[in-house]
């Protein structure tokens, strides 16, 4: 008979109950005879035998003929002679059944099975399990008049039953039935014999389950403890008895977990009493390599709670509803696992599911740790890299469960994301801070209130911010790293890019509304001088730009660079409610920072209008049209008004070619005075005779797309313009009245939305549709 390791009885197991790694194997054999015509069937003897994986076996053999005293097996029970130490091993329980059938010649025997069921010692009788039944193989007929033998045996994984979770002694309760054919006559037999087809009292074995101290390397473990329902005893309610200690092995199916070995917290479950392990002793190493919390929702997942100690976790932690969390702060501010609630991340390639808020984190090991939902160390973050050259790296990230791939993806959608909140910080402590090879890449989000002419931090996110005006309660700032803003490629090939970080404000004041004129924040932008996110840009050469789309046109704001501290600061920036602040290449500059472009038509002509915020090094615009949205030509240019503008400039042209007719679409290509271009956003007219024409016109930009889009339409009459996804749901729909010229609308706050392909659609009131495909970064 062939025992299985534990990696095979791993994968046969039901769910993740039954880990287990007993110290013997148990095997349970039956031989019968029987005479059909006196409908008796005759269980020999049972043979239990112990015997421990690369130990000696031995066995016991009890008489189990008829009339003879039940199996008790009570010195089997004791353990005396059967628990035997045996290493960490891969031990079975397995029950086997024999049998031999003696008859007259001319029967049939139709079906043969054995019934059993397992069980705890002192299981109340009204929660007995029910008993399984699996048939044997002893089906046939036999010659007349003659005698025959026929062998039936079965394999039954006892450990694999729903009852063994853990250390202490077991019942197997096992019976016999059968049913034969004999000409006309049938019968059926049981042994033990039932009467009323009631079912028997089985003969019984005992066999005693040790639980290890630790889990056995490689191996798994599952937190099995409960609390006595209400009229139970501690001893009836099984193992556990309510402890919620974590080094208990008694709470444990197969002993405590260690650093190379999983452990599983089972959710909450109708009837259970189940209670959740503390982790509060500070001279105890928890550690655990792969950590699954159950449940789906609030009301049933698991928990672990960490009070004054810290958790070492190695492999994946696993908790799609939550469920692990820190409650103890006992030094604000400080990194300190002997007064903090701490978990450090210590394995290599790691991925953390569901909310996971914890006092003190420490991301400490090697390769990149991905955050599927939100991180939350609500009071310091921290880096300790086994090797501080190659670092190690937390990112933000999502799983797709349809690419068929186990590793996660990079996210910057602010799905997910590192959060601070208001109080928590990023470790500057020599050897525990962000470093260019150790740091947070994707989404960080802060929150802090800002005070006049008091610097805030935001939790050392890498953007201080000193305020002049009065107090705001919430200034929000999220950070992204490893995602560099898109900008336009330029006609020689040089590619005007900033640095793989920016910072988006949100919740200022509002420097344009009058109530709030001359509000303004003083910046200092920090960065990493690592190669990869300087992006190609030499340290020499960067400046700040701001956006207010997350996205060109960019405006310029320069500021003071200082490398020997990797900041760049800016002075009274003037305070918008929600822009992007980032760095670029002064010699390579961001787009011209256009703040209007307008398309209208007078008669048969067409007057374009645009401002700018600021110039830089520019020459002067070249005015393009095109019939048909995508082959452009030059009209005209119009030089600069000033080169090197720091204040808003304004410009206008006229198409007056003659013979205009349908749709023309503008657009301005920026040209610097060193041969570097950009080109700008695309307007539309309607040039149609009749300028009450259902006949519209559709343009979208920037395509890609990050956060906003906007769109050009020309037409008449009440239009619904939509944006959805490539499966029809709707992502935002407004309703248009064209009037024959050109309307510019916008699709806001779609920073939420996944990077792809999505589909702007236009439905006229004739029922006619245009549509097209847009890209989201």
């Amino acid at each position: 008979m062939r025992t299985l390791t534990f990696t095979q009885k791993l994968l046969r197991q039901r769910r993740f109950l039954s880990p287990l790694i007993p110290l013997f194997a148990l095997f349970v054999g039956l031989s019968t005879s029987q005479t059909v015509q006196a409908q008796r069937y005759k269980a020999t003897d049972i043979t239990v035998s112990a015997s421990p994986t690369g130990g000696s076996p031995s066995s016991r053999t009890y008489n189990g003929l008829l009339g003879s005293p039940k199996i008790e097996g009570a010195d089997f029970g004791s353990g005396a002679a059967f628990e035997q130490t045996a290493g960490p091993g891969q031990g079975s329980l397995v029950l086997t059944a024999a049998s031999t059938l003696t008859n007259s010649g001319g029967t049939d025997i139709t079906s043969n099975a054995v019934y059993y069921r397992v069980y705890l010692n002192g299981t109340s009788t009204a929660s007995l399990p029910s008993f399984s039944r699996t048939f044997l193989n002893l089906v046939g007929s036999t010659a007349n008049d003659a005698n025959v033998s026929h062998q039936a045996s079965t394999t039954i994984d006892l450990l694999n039953q729903p009852a063994v979770l853990g250390g202490g002694t077991y019942t197997v309760e096992i019976y016999f039935r059968g049913e034969w054919k004999d000409g006309s006559l049938t019968g059926a037999y049981s042994d033990p014999a039932s009467s009323n087809n009631i079912p028997p009292v089985g003969y019984k074995a005992f066999f005693r389950v040790k639980v290890p101290l630790v889990t056995p390397s490689g191996g798994s473990s599952t937190w099995i403890s409960t609390a006595p329902n209400v009229g139970q005893t501690a001893t009836s309610a099984g193992v556990g008895s309510g402890s919620t200690d974590w080094t208990n092995p008694g709470n444990w199916s197969n002993g405590v977990p260690q650093a190379s070995s999983d452990a599983f917290i089972p959710e909450r479950e109708i009837g259970v009493f189940r209670v959740y392990p503390l982790l509060d002793n500070l001279n105890f190493y928890y550690a655990v390599n792969n950590l699954t919390l159950q449940g789906q929702n609030n009301s049933s997942r698991g928990e672990v709670t960490i009070e004054q100690a810290t958790l070492t976790v190695f492999g994946n932690i696993r908790q799609n509803a939550g469920g692990l969390r820190g409650t103890v702060t006992l030094a604000p501010g400080v990194r300190n696992p002997s007064k903090n609630s701490t978990i450090v991340l210590a394995g290599a390639n790691q991925i953390i599911t569901g909310r996971l808020g914890v006092p003190d984190v420490v991301v400490a090991g090697s390769g990149v740790k991905s955050v599927t939902s939100t991180l939350a160390p609500g009071n310091t973050i921290s880096f300790q890299p086994a090797d501080a050259q190659k670092g190690v790296i937390i990112q933000s990230a999502f799983e797709d469960p349809n690419s068929g791939s186990l590793e996660p993806v990079f996210d910057t959608t602010l799905q997910s994301l590192i959060d601070l909140g208001s109080s928590a910080i990023i470790n500057q402590e020599s050897g525990y801070a962000e470093t260019k090879t150790s740091y947070i890449k994707g989404v960080l989000r802060a929150d802090q209130k800002v005070s006049n002419g008091v610097k805030a931090p935001f939790g050392n996110i890498g953007l201080d911010v000193t305020a002049n005006f009065n107090s705001i309660p919430s200034l929000i700032i999220f950070r992204i790293v490893g995602d560099p803003l898109q900008s336009p490629t330029s006609t020689n090939g040089i590619v005007a890019k900033p640095v793989k970080r920016q910072y988006i404000v949100d919740n200022a004041l509002d420097s344009e509304n009058p109530s709030f004129a001359g509000a303004a924040l003083s910046v200092v932008f920090h960065y990493l001088d690592s190669e990869d996110e300087l992006n190609g840009i030499p340290e020499e050469n960067l400046t700040m730009f701001r956006s207010r789309d997350n996205g060109p046109p960019y405006t310029p704001v320069f500021g003071t660079l200082n490398a020997g501290n990797n900041t760049v600061t800016r002075l009274d920036l003037p305070s918008l409610t929600r822009f992007t602040l980032t760095l670029g290449d002064k010699k390579n500059p961001l787009p011209v920072t256009l703040i209007a472009f307008d398309a209208k038509r007078f008669g048969a002509d067409a007057v374009l209008t645009w401002t700018t915020a600021t110039e830089k090094n520019n020459k002067g615009f070249n005015v393009q049209v095109s019939t048909d949205g995508k082959s452009f030509r030059n009209l005209g240019f119009v030089a600069s008004l000033n080169a090197n503008a720091s204040s808003a400039q304004s410009y206008r042209f006229v198409d007056a070619e003659a013979s205009k007719s349908g749709i023309r679409y503008y657009r301005l290509h920026q040209v610097d005075l060193d041969g570097k271009d950009a080109i700008l956003p695309v307007r539309a007219v309607n040039f149609e005779s009749n300028t009450h024409a259902t006949a519209a016109a559709l343009l979208a930009y920037p395509n890609p797309f990050t956060d906003n889009l906007s769109v050009s339409v020309v037409g008449s009459g009440v239009a619904v313009l939509r944006l959805s996804d490539l499966a029809g749901r709707v992502i935002q729909t407004q309703q248009v009245q064209l009037d024959g010229t050109a309307s510019t609308l916008s699709f806001k706050s779609l920073d939420g939305l996944r990077a792809g392909i999505y589909i702007v659609q236009l439905t006229m009131p004739s029922g006619k549709v245009q549509s097209f495909k847009v890209q989201k970064q």
